[in-house]
């Protein structure tokens, strides 16, 4: 074999394990990047599916945190053994966020929206959403799980085992992203603008070439962080293991993560003297603690665990413990100071861009579309490659699985937009539903699919199917908190209209694409396209 025959053979074999490599993992992928793209603007999600049911006042004074506590404590006991965490509100969020131990079977209490008490199992934790103005319990955190549960599926696409799934999936990609740069290499820049409109497979090739190339600093990155946070589990594990000998609290330590640990007194203290102790020391460190936990609150033996961001270090918090009964500091550990956990920072920042404006976050939502339109296309090319090699029973099952599992995440997230809106607010597991009918919907989709005679045909009816449910969702928003959306554009609170911008330019591009795929659009673009040279 010559040089030049053995260098087409590597070649080839690269392409085929590229492309079998792309389409093995292509929808979870896909699943990662849609919902990665989506979270994005995660602060804006939170606040246009919150607010409008409960609007918060942004003229009035926030009340003493030391009253909204105890408002909170009367209804949910808290087990003083454990722990009450305050994320307080915010810019990005105009509640305060509590996470409470409760005490157990010893303790009853009211829930929001039932009228007898309620008896807590042990070792359960009340997750609740506070108006700072009121002090009233507008609802369960997890009422509105939208966001959260898009978050999760980029995480671990809400499987058991995900994590490590998605890590799996991740390191994959990056094979995919350095294979895709060795066949590509030769032709990179001489044909970056390449674009050949008379074959199909020639669009979709130049289509699938120019999207990875320009968003190919973003993937690489993207691929590195992700892995960093989804596989470094395990060799947390092997580390624990092998070098600390399973002693978890001494890793954590060295690892900038302290635990802080204080054996319950019995003797109860006079709270409202430790809140002024934590606003003496507010003003000591001329902050506003964004996060408090209290560990065994209301024992004299309580300890206070504070964090804030440190606007002057890039990116960077600054984390304190404090005994409660006097203010005198435990164990200090500013987050830059420890190597680990400062490279934690930085990867976090990078992977979710929160280290710069809205336009950072914008390009990284617009870079992520392009990634979950590159693995589609990627999909097309090598169904079509692999039609005359397959049984037709066999590529429609091919078919349906991949462009099922693509379109149907698309179709299903227009699915549980317009739940988030129109689910009854007192509806049992409400946040629950969001993930059920996630499920149904793609299950749903990825069948039709497999069962369609014309599995490509799907894409266009996936678009258009979620273009009129986003269109609906912004209908039924304003049908149903109209009277309170424009009046909370005027406080400040834009992002529940910008987010309704945001479904309706997504519904005029889907049913644009849409169109283009149908069988007359696809035959104008046919006729109208120059001749390839």
């Amino acid at each position: 074999m010559t040089m030049s025959g053995s260098k087409n053979q590597t070649l080839k074999s690269l392409i085929d394990a590229h492309g079998w490599l792309g389409v093995i993992i292509s929808v979870a992928l896909f699943i990662v990047f849609w919902a990665g793209s989506i979270i994005m603007f995660m602060p804006e999600l939170h606040r246009w599916a919150e607010t409008p049911a409960h609007p918060v006042d942004p003229a009035a004074n926030d009340l003493p945190m030391a009253t909204v506590v105890d408002n909170v404590l009367e209804q949910y006991p808290l087990n003083t053994e454990e722990h009450l965490t305050i994320v307080r509100a915010n810019a990005q969020r105009p509640y305060h966020i509590f996470y409470i131990d409760l005490l157990g079977t010893a303790g009853t209490t009211t829930e929001v929206g039932t009228e007898s008490p309620v008896t807590h199992p042990q070792d359960s934790v009340a997750e609740l959403r506070i108006d700072p103005k009121t002090g009233d319990i507008v609802g369960d955190l997890h009422q509105f799980n939208l966001p959260d549960f898009l978050f999760r599926l980029h995480y671990d696409l809400r499987l058991p085992g995900g994590v490590y799934l998605v890590g799996l999936v991740t390191l994959f990609f990056l094979v995919l992203i350095f294979t895709g740069i060795w066949i590509h290499a030769p032709k990179l820049f001489r044909h970056f603008f390449l674009y050949r409109p008379a074959r199909t497979r020639n669009k979709l090739l130049d289509m699938h070439n120019v999207i990875g190339v320009m968003s190919l600093p973003f993937s690489l990155m993207f691929a590195l962080t992700g892995l960093i946070f989804n596989l470094s589990l395990v060799f947390q594990i092997a580390i624990a293991l092998a070098l600390y000998q399973g002693d978890i609290g001494t890793l954590l330590e060295d690892a900038g993560y302290p635990v802080i640990e204080e054996a319950v007194a019995g003797e109860p203290m006079d709270m409202s003297a430790a809140w002024q102790t934590i606003s003496d020391l507010e003003t000591e460190y001329d902050t506003r603690f964004s996060l408090m936990r209290f560990h065994h609150y209301g024992d004299q033996n309580g300890i206070l665990e504070v964090y804030w961001q440190d606007e002057t270090r890039f990116i960077q918090g600054q984390e304190r413990y404090f005994r409660l009964s006097d203010g005198q500091a435990i164990s200090e550990n500013v987050r830059g100071n420890n190597v680990m956990r400062q490279g934690l920072e930085v990867v976090a920042a990078l992977h979710f861009g929160t280290f710069a404006g809205f336009e950072l976050r914008f390009l990284y939502f617009v870079l992520g579309m392009g990634v979950a339109g590159m693995i589609v296309v990627g999909n097309l090319m090598w169904l079509d490659k692999r039609k005359k090699q397959a049984t037709t029973g066999t590529h429609r099952f091919i078919s349906g699985m991949t462009l099922g599992g693509c379109m149907g995440t698309v179709v299903a997230t227009s699915v549980i937009f317009l739940a988030e809106r129109i689910l009854p607010l007192d509806w049992v597991d409400r946040g629950e539903w969001i993930g059920r009918l996630f499920a149904t919907s793609l299950s749903f989709y990825v069948i039709a699919c497999c069962l369609s005679p014309q599995p490509r045909q799907m894409i266009r009816y996936g678009l258009f199917s979620s273009g009129v449910l986003a269109l609906l969702t912004i209908i039924a928003g304003w049908v149903l908190y109209g009277s309170t959306q424009l009046p909370l554009w005027q406080d400040g609170y834009r992002a529940v209209i910008g987010v309704d911008l945001g479904l309706l330019a997504y519904a005029v591009l889907a049913f644009w694409v849409a169109r283009v795929l149908s069988p007359r659009g696809i035959q104008g673009l046919a006729q109208n396209a120059p001749s390839a040279t």
